[in-house]
């Protein structure tokens, strides 16, 4: 073996030790967990993906109608942001959140109108789930660095023609808008917190 081969033979040996050691770290980086959240007739099931490196967070979920009646999921945006191009309706868009101390709450909920009412209002939109159906959603949130536990709640309400109306058919699904007291209506399913050093939810 010539002096010049033995040299390149060296140097793709410490490109291949610098390529694996990189998907190491970046394995490393990732956690994943599931959790499980039943109350009533709706049972949701979310997977968090959590990205040390980027302090970022992948959510997919799944609900389901365990009831005997429709039931409305408040993860569907809101008429502003569908009307203002941000959003296509029926997707999923980036959650609300509220970050006290150490701890970060993710939300998809319906929201209060404020006050004073602003012209344009921001009216919640809904997807409906029959009973036995389920619907399935992913978002991707940014977490603050000093985060150290976070956790998401999803706003579900049973669905009655007073509540909802004027369904917009084109998107995927159906999303109608909702009247302004179904946030003080609805539910809120919530995951238990996440720890995002270990990548585990909590259990009781």
């Amino acid at each position: 073996m010539t002096p010049a081969t033995r040299s390149r033979l060296v140097t793709l040996m410490l490109l291949a030790g610098s390529v694996v050691a990189g998907v190491a770290h970046g394995a490393a980086s990732m956690g994943q967990a599931t959790t499980r959240v039943a109350a009533g007739d709706a049972e949701l099931d979310v997977t968090f993906v959590y990205d040390a490196a980027k302090h970022a967070l992948d959510a997919r979920y799944t609900l389901r109608n365990t009831g005997a009646a429709p039931l409305a999921s408040f993860d569907r945006g809101t008429s502003l942001e569908v009307k203002g191009g941000r959003l296509p309706a029926g997707a999923v868009p980036a959650p609300v959140f509220e970050h006290h101390g150490d701890a970060t709450t993710f939300s998809h909920v319906a929201l209060a109108l404020p006050k004073p009412a602003p012209t344009v209002p921001r009216i919640p939109l809904a997807a409906r789930v029959e009973p036995g159906a389920s619907l399935e959603g992913a978002f991707r949130a940014d977490v603050p660095s000093t985060a150290k536990r976070v956790r998401w709640c999803l706003g579900v309400l049973a669905f009655d023609e007073a509540t909802f109306s004027r369904p917009i058919e084109a998107a995927k699904p159906v999303v109608w808008h909702a009247a302004f007291d179904a946030a003080s209506r609805q539910r809120e399913l919530c995951t238990p917190w996440f720890d995002v050093a270990t990548s585990t939810f909590a259990t009781d």
